[in-house]
């Protein structure tokens, strides 16, 4: 069982459109790598970012990211890893690690020693992610 949601995703001072995924064993942390979809939109709006997202994934197949490779991102189904093909990690943080997330406005600050901290801010989802951590015994703080 897992869960992957959009939002913003901050770690070490980096802020950037990405993805948070929650899996049994580890929450990760990813930036989106969408440069030719994104050069397309300001060029050319919808029809420049449909090209640029078929240039990004086109590329991302050719030289596949190493997180796919992670132990826990090969045992999920091809929908959620075709998500991942042009992100970039940023960190992982194991769930058994005393792993706490703090509720702020719009999202989660995901905190355990040792590792970097997760800002993610995805309103439309946190509530998803909340239930998610709590099914998990993951202690949430308001």
């Amino acid at each position: 069982m897992h869960i992957i949601k959009p939002g913003y995703v901050e770690v070490n001072g980096k802020t950037a459109s990405g993805q948070i995924l929650i899996t049994e064993s580890d929450v990760f942390a990813f930036h989106n790598r969408n440069n030719a979809a994104m050069t397309g939109q300001s060029v050319g709006g919808l029809v420049g970012a449909l090209i640029g997202r078929f240039i990004d994934l086109r590329r991302a197949k050719k030289a596949l990211p190493e997180h796919l490779n992670h132990s826990e991102i090969i045992g999920l189904d091809q929908s959620t890893r075709k998500k991942l093909i042009t992100t970039e990690l940023l960190c992982t943080i194991p769930l058994k690690n005393g792993l706490t997330a703090k509720e702020i406005k719009g999202g989660l600050i995901f905190r355990a020693d040792g590792h970097p901290n997760i800002e993610y801010l995805g309103l439309f989802h946190k509530k998803a992610v909340v239930d998610f951590l709590r099914q998990r015994n993951i202690p949430i703080i308001a």
